[in-house]
């Protein structure tokens, strides 16, 4: 039988934030935000004390960090070039939140507001109408996974293409130890200011080569990975920890999944009660190719009269047995 509860988190503006725990059938457990729409919390049977993604212990912290964690990213997900775009020859100018660019939805986006949490038979809904009409369902199944239902409408044109961000680490102080797999052949050539160029690229004989299973850390190199790749299978990655233990496989709707490897942790904050640093958790952020809508082909992120657009990403759970 499931387990659903809820416990005040803080407040944002006078208004409590509720922080759901969601248990399964077999010992497999969430923590979900209504800050945000994040996941906050990933828990395995035999080590159910242990955070298998990255969080912070305070509201605080989730408001006054950039990297998004376990957040809903969107409305759009991603980086849009010179924070606009054009839908029927009409100009839609974005918030400008990195650069002359717009990231993740710009300074008010699905990450920093807080919606309205509705418990379901599975899980969570969360909703709200503050940027669009959008919602974010959590459903944490009797077979181990968890599963991620966007959903939105708009009257006006509008972008949607959001991602969940969290952040995974299955064990251990980095995940350069962890083995990975993509099922991508190509990924997008990025510019200075990691803006698509509109090239897709082979990742053949790169460090992006992730179609055999590998170890992270053989991949790296400066700051490491912050990449989209192309996918070919609605399988788009597995993730395993070093020992081989723990896995999680993200399944999408999607046709990219972009990797951001945190290169660019700072030691200011706390994650799961450790000082950050770079490398200590990889997110893995199913969505459709981030700037779509500036490069036709790369699939429709617009909505617009009313029509509900909706995607879904599972991260299925599993314990291996050695």
């Amino acid at each position: 039988m499931i387990k659903i509860s809820n416990k005040t988190f803080g407040s944002l503006n006078g208004h409590e934030v509720l922080l759901f725990s969601v248990e399964n059938e077999n010992g497999y457990r969430v923590e979900l935000s209504s800050y945000g729409a994040g996941l906050c919390g990933l828990y395995f049977p035999s080590t159910s004390m242990q955070n298998r993604v990255l969080s912070f212990s305070n509201l605080e912290d989730y408001k006054n960090n950039g990297y998004y964690l376990g957040a809903a990213a969107g409305p759009a997900a991603g980086r849009i070039k010179n924070a606009r775009y054009e839908v029927d020859g009409v100009t839609y100018n974005l918030d400008k939140n990195e650069g002359e660019n717009t990231l993740h939805g710009g300074k008010h986006a699905f990450h920093n507001i807080l919606w309205k949490a509705e418990e379901t038979p599975r899980g969570v809904k969360f909703s709200s109408s503050e940027i669009i009409d959008a919602e974010v369902i959590y459903n944490l199944n009797p077979d181990n996974s968890l599963e991620i239902i966007f959903r939105a409408k708009s009257q006006k044109s509008a972008l949607f293409n959001p991602a969940n961000h969290a952040y995974f680490n299955l064990g251990g102080t980095d995940i350069k130890g962890h083995y990975l797999q993509i099922n991508a052949p190509e990924y997008l050539e990025l510019d200075a200011q990691n803006i698509p160029t509109g090239k897709k690229l082979p990742v053949k004989n790169t460090v992006y080569d992730f179609t055999q299973t590998s170890q992270i850390g053989q991949h790296l190199e400066g700051k490491g990975i912050d990449t989209p790749f192309c996918l070919n299978s609605s399988v788009a990655c597995t993730l395993e920890n070093e020992e081989r233990t723990r896995r999680v496989s993200v399944l999408t709707d999607r046709n990219a999944l972009v990797v951001y490897t945190a290169g660019y942790f700072e030691p200011q904050w706390k994650i799961n009660g450790r000082v950050a640093a770079p490398f200590m958790g990889i997110a893995l952020e199913a969505q459709h190719l981030p700037d779509a809508v500036n490069h036709p082909g790369w699939g429709d992120t617009v909505i617009k009269n009313n029509v509900v657009k909706e995607y879904k990403t599972v991260f299925k759970l599993e314990e291996i047995s050695k």
